[in-house]
C-alpha cells in the first residue's frame, strides 16, 4: 500500500519514511510531537518560577545562551513571550496530541507522568482563551497567571 501512495505523498512532504504497519507512523509522529511540545510547556514553568520569586525572566534568556540548551530556549522565547500572531501549531492541538501520547502510554501499561501534566497544562489554557493561539504562547498564559499571583501577593 505504501508503495501504492508514495507518489501522492511526496507531493506533501520534503521527505516519506515508511515506518511500519499501522499505528507504527502515528506512534513516532506522537513521540516527535511530544519532545517537541514539553519544551515550550517546561520553559513556560520556568519563566513561572522565575517571576513568582522576583526573578527577571531575561536574566534565564541570557544565561542560557552560553549552556548547550541555549538554542533551544532562543527557539521559543519569541514564539512564546514575541509580538508575532502567526500560528505553526495551535494550542489547542497540541493539548489534543498531548492527551493522545499520555493515553498511549497508559494504554501499554505505563503511567503517563509527564504528558499527562502537559497535557492539562496544554487544555487549561485552551479552555482560558488561548486555543487558537501558537502551541509556545503557553509560556505567555503562565507568565500571566504568575503575575497575577505576585501582585496579589505584594
Amino acid at each position: 500500500v505504501f508503495d501504492d501512495v508514495k507518489d501522492v505523498l511526496d507531493a506533501f512532504s520534503r521527505e516519506v519514511m515508511y515506518v511500519g504497519p499501522i499505528p507504527k507512523a502515528m506512534v513516532l509522529k506522537l513521540a516527535l510531537n511530544n519532545l517537541g511540545l514539553c519544551i515550550p510547556a517546561v520553559l513556560a514553568e520556568s519563566i513561572a518560577l522565575l517571576e513568582l520569586w522576583g526573578v527577571d525572566i531575561a536574566k534565564l534568556r541570557e544565561v542560557s545562551r552560553k549552556l548547550w540548551f541555549g538554542d533551544v530556549v532562543e527557539r521559543y522565547w519569541e514564539r512564546a513571550l514575541g509580538t508575532s500572531k502567526e500560528v505553526r501549531f495551535r494550542l489547542a492541538l497540541a493539548a489534543k496530541d498531548m492527551n493522545c501520547i499520555s493515553r498511549s502510554l497508559t494504554e501499554k501499561g505505563l503511567p503517563s507522568i509527564v504528558s499527562s501534566a502537559f497535557a492539562n497544562l496544554y487544555a487549561t489554557a485552551a479552555s482560558n482563551g488561548y486555543a487558537s493561539e501558537d502551541y509556545p504562547k503557553v509560556v505567555r498564559y503562565l507568565l500571566e497567571k504568575a503575575r497575577k499571583i505576585s501582585k496579589s501577593n505584594s
